[in-house]
């Protein structure tokens, strides 16, 4: 199994050895806050929180984003609050 965003660029005799390809595009402008609702579950957030998704997904229309990069955007988001609030121990 092997994962890469620049297809392009593997050589062919690397290809070869896979018997499949599967094509995973960017999200539709219009999937974009159905994708954040499903990955802010594993998260606490206040209902206010959930109900600014809608805003977080406008601003992400139009900027081609992959899942990664919407996903990182949660991730930082949640982590972002307790910056400097953690003690290492």
């Amino acid at each position: 199994m092997g994962a890469t965003n620049n297809l392009d660029k593997i050589d062919s005799a690397l290809r070869s050895r896979f018997s499949k390809e599967i094509y995973v595009g960017n999200l539709k402008d219009s999937e974009i806050e159905g994708y954040l609702k499903h990955n802010i579950i594993p998260y606490q957030i206040s209902y206010h929180t959930f109900l600014a998704l809608k805003d977080i997904a406008q601003l992400c229309q139009g900027k081609k984003l992959s899942n990664r990069d919407l996903t990182t955007i949660i991730e930082e988001a949640y982590k972002k609050p307790l910056n400097g609030k953690l003690k290492i121990l």
